[in-house]
């Protein structure tokens, strides 16, 4: 069944000519994710087995549907400037101290990183899907959102904690973490 799966997505990477590789990961924060520095997508089979559970859609449908959402992210022209504006603004908020525009910026970045993936996805999605996507993207939008909400809140705390406590090193270690600067 893996095999099989791994198989139909690696043709519909194909067929978009996208130079990327499909690897298993058991990484359990995705159900998939495009790393544009090595050129792949992480496939996590028992996460897109969840989503579709969840959803109540066959496997690959769900699988194909997410793809689609990763491919976006590859096809996205924009990616690699937004990606360089978040990070600019992290190395900002490390050398600067707190600032609310600057995560406003982070945010709003990421959310559009997002945004954009989802409608270059619906640009290619199998038509017959169209309405199953419309869902789910509408979903992952809103955590999106949220997600990205919560991850201001948690370092507007850090930088609080930090200037109370004095707690300098301790935050920019936190905020590389949060940036994926250590990764």
């Amino acid at each position: 069944m893996i095999k099989n799966l791994m198989n139909i997505l690696k043709e519909k990477v194909d067929s978009h000519n996208i130079d990327a590789d499909l690897c298993l990961t058991n990484n359990e924060s995705v159900e998939m994710n495009y790393d544009p520095i090595r050129k792949s997508i992480e496939v996590n089979i028992d996460t897109l087995t969840g989503g579709s559970r969840y959803y109540d859609l066959p496997l690959n449908v769900y699988a194909e549907i997410v793809l689609c959402h990763e491919l976006g992210h590859a096809i996205d022209k924009d990616l690699d400037k937004i990606s360089r504006e978040i990070s600019t603004c992290y190395d900002l908020l490390i050398k600067t101290g707190y600032d609310e525009k600057i995560l406003d910026t982070i945010k709003y970045n990421r959310i559009l990183a997002e945004k954009n993936a989802w409608d270059i996805a619906g640009k290619i999605i199998n038509n017959e899907y169209k309405g199953f996507f419309e869902v789910i993207r509408n979903d992952s939008l809103e955590r999106s959102v949220d997600c990205e909400e919560l991850l201001k809140q948690r370092i507007t705390l850090l930088y609080e904690i930090a200037e109370q406590e004095g707690y300098n090193e301790l935050l920019k270690n936190e905020l590389n973490k949060v940036s994926g600067a250590s990764e």
